[in-house]
């Protein structure tokens, strides 16, 4: 049970970074700066698997199976079930982040009509 609370914490930690961050794009960016300096303008490019919460879950779990020597095939099913959500997983992190905010706003309106 641990290892499976493991895997989905890891993965809503990427998912976190990669998708609801702007962390990948700034390294790709001073990645671009040192590679070409000021000699070409930024120009968008793809860097599988880090810019991908799915791919990042994906290589991310079986590392971890690897290293804590756990790595069988209803592992590997659960860290692709995870993969699969990590667009769920983005929408509910978006979603707790908006109820709080929500919430917060409603607690400011009672403590200013005092």
């Amino acid at each position: 049970m641990k290892i499976l609370i493991n895997l989905l914490v890891i993965s809503l930690i990427i998912v976190f970074i990669i998708d609801t961050t702007d962390f990948v794009d700034t390294i790709k960016q001073k990645v671009w700066k040192f590679a070409f300096s000021d000699k070409k303008p930024y120009k968008e490019f793809s860097c599988k698997p880090f810019d991908c919460s799915l791919c990042m879950t994906w290589w991310t779990g079986l590392i971890y199976l690897l290293i804590i020597h756990k790595f069988t095939i209803l592992y590997v099913g659960y860290i692709a079930l995870l993969a699969l959500l990590t667009p769920v997983f983005n929408s509910i992190l978006i979603l707790i982040k908006d109820v709080f905010a929500y919430l917060l706003n409603k607690i400011y309106k009672v403590i200013d009509n005092q």
